[in-house]
């Protein structure tokens, strides 16, 4: 369907649901294609029916689109493919959002048995005090350096370890990526 028969077929759809939204192409004077999205309503004025309607250049936002795709593509790769132990969790409430394929190999848990979960869930702090310790001094300076603690994986076997963090936002809510 060309962007032209795109654009006509959804203001007919305005005589009939009253309105109507469509992203195509504007095709400049110079035949350059620009990226719009239009929408349109109906509207009766003294008995006749008129659309009314605007469209707007989303070039900027299309673009914008692309580069945090490809921002959030390269970030995942190199979170799933480090050999460090990755996770990330929810600091409300300690909910394990995301762990890397490394994590999954030292702790014995899959990432779909501990995603949603809580690390407390599992057992996996040794001593309480590190994770309130850990917690704290993420709230307070917003980010850990080289911290040892001690955790158990799946098989309660002692692990010692360094560990660094930094809050991230995702979707509204803090974060720690460690």
């Amino acid at each position: 369907e060309s962007e032209r028969a795109k654009v006509l077929n959804e203001i007919q759809k305005t005589y009939t649901t009253n309105k109507a939204e469509v992203q195509a192409a504007l095709i400049t004077k110079n035949n350059e294609k620009l990226p719009y999205y239009f929408t349109g309503v109906r509207m009766e004025v003294d008995g006749k029916n008129y659309i009314v309607g605007y469209g707007i250049d989303v070039s900027e936002r299309i673009e914008s689109e692309k580069v945090i795709k490809f921002s959030e593509e390269k970030f995942s790769k190199a979170f799933q493919v480090s050999p460090i132990s990755m996770n990330i969790t929810r600091l409300r409430d300690g909910l394990i959002i995301d762990v890397n394929k490394t994590f999954e190999k030292i702790t014995g848990y899959t990432r779909t048995e501990i995603l949603n979960k809580r690390a407390s869930d599992f057992g996996i702090w040794v001593d309480d005090i590190d994770k309130t310790v850990l917690l704290t001094l993420l709230t307070e300076k917003g980010k850990i350096d080289d911290r040892i603690f001690h955790f158990k994986d799946k098989n309660n076997k002692m692990h010692v370890s360094k560990y660094s963090a930094d809050i991230i936002e995702i979707n509204g809510e803090r974060c720690a990526l460690a």
